[in-house]
């Protein structure tokens, strides 16, 4: 579970970032990230979004990470291992 400090797109990927050791981070760098609200499977692009979700209470989101080499080439290739994560985000104080 993250808390956010501001509803901005910015602070829940800087929340999300804070939840991985160092290593993982440092394997992500070549891979794109996508924040998906889980009721709906639309992508997250903007604050807007984001306060959109919370007035709608979909508060539930996953975050996909893709390799570079998979969105670069034309064929369809299965990514192993990858790295799915859900938010669940309970309560969110405003200050």
């Amino acid at each position: 579970m993250i808390k956010m400090k501001k509803l901005t797109f910015e602070e829940l990927m800087r929340e999300c970032y804070n939840n991985f050791e160092e290593g993982e981070i440092e394997k992500m760098a070549n891979q794109t990230i996508e924040v998906i609200n889980v009721k709906n499977e639309q992508q997250i692009k903007s604050n807007g979004d984001i306060i959109k979700a919370f007035e709608n209470n979909e508060t539930l989101f996953k975050i996909n990470w893709t390799s570079l080499k998979t969105i670069t080439n034309e064929k369809i290739k299965i990514i192993n291992n990858a790295l799915v994560i859900m938010i669940g985000i309970c309560e969110y104080v405003d200050f």
